[in-house]
């Protein structure tokens, strides 16, 4: 297989919306299933090399960054929440709440932000 030739820059982090579905995608995925799919992408001609490698750079940037894309990563569990007197469905909930918080940069991945947030909530 054909790598993409990269620019020469150093990768732009993604923001924004493209920050928010890389890091979704790469905690369900991930990071080396996006990369695969960009190759792809560019294999099937639905990219160029270059949209590839902005692509491909943005999630190397986040990999490198190592931000919390999944409930494994988030700074809290099951076992937090059920301190917290909440049970049953609702500690999903609330864990899925935080993580979508974390994924869109809207809270920090610290426990006690993410404590505080429940009690808020």
């Amino acid at each position: 297989h054909r790598e993409p030739v990269l620019t020469g820059t150093e990768p732009i982090p993604p923001a924004g919306e493209a920050r928010y579905a890389l890091r979704k995608l790469a905690g369900l995925c991930g990071y080396d299933f996006c990369r695969e799919q960009i190759l792809l992408l560019q294999a099937l001609g639905k990219t160029d090399a270059q949209g590839a490698g902005v692509m491909l750079g943005a999630i190397e940037s986040l990999r490198r960054e190592d931000p919390c894309c999944s409930l494994k990563q988030l700074a809290v569990n099951g076992g937090d929440l059920q301190k917290r007197n909440i049970t049953g469905k609702a500690i999903g909930h609330t864990l899925s709440y935080l993580l979508e918080q974390v994924l869109r940069d809207a809270l920090p991945n610290e426990k006690e932000a993410l404590l505080a947030a429940i009690r808020e909530e």
